[in-house]
């Protein structure tokens, strides 16, 4: 069993029933792993990835982590980039969609993996995490 499974709940969704968070004892919840060449039949330039997320209050700062990795981890990540959610987020107790683009470096290959999901720092309460969306970035 993987701990971040423990993160899959029903309190709180966006959309349907469930939804992932991160909490004090989990602080990664779950969520998107994939080769970058089965993302689409094009080669991604850029990848908008896009989320809904729901904070609790103004000390909660969790990261929506974004990470591009080598082909099987060889070597430091392609990408990583931590979205500071307080940042972009404006109210609390109630569901906002925050994005980002990131440009796809050179030596992403198809054999690379793209990561997304949520990480706690220090959350006193739950911050929940619905509806991952990766598309093709317009240009």
């Amino acid at each position: 069993d993987s701990p971040a499974l423990e993160t899959l709940n029903r309190d709180k969704a966006h959309s349907g029933v469930y939804s992932t968070m991160v909490s004090p004892g989990h602080d990664y919840s779950l969520g998107y792993s994939n080769l970058l060449g089965r993302l689409s039949p094009e080669w991604p330039a850029k990848l908008t990835i896009g989320a809904w997320v729901m904070l609790p209050n103004s000390e909660a700062n969790p990261r929506l982590v974004i990470e591009v990795k080598r082909p099987n981890n060889n070597g430091p990540n392609l990408v990583w980039e931590a979205v500071e959610l307080a940042r972009e987020v404006k109210a609390y107790n109630q569901w906002q969609y925050v994005e980002r683009t990131i440009t796809m470096p050179d030596a992403a290959k198809p054999n690379s993996r793209l990561l997304v999901y949520m990480w706690s720092t220090n959350n006193k309460a739950p911050v929940y995490l619905d509806d991952l969306h990766i598309s093709l970035a317009r240009r």
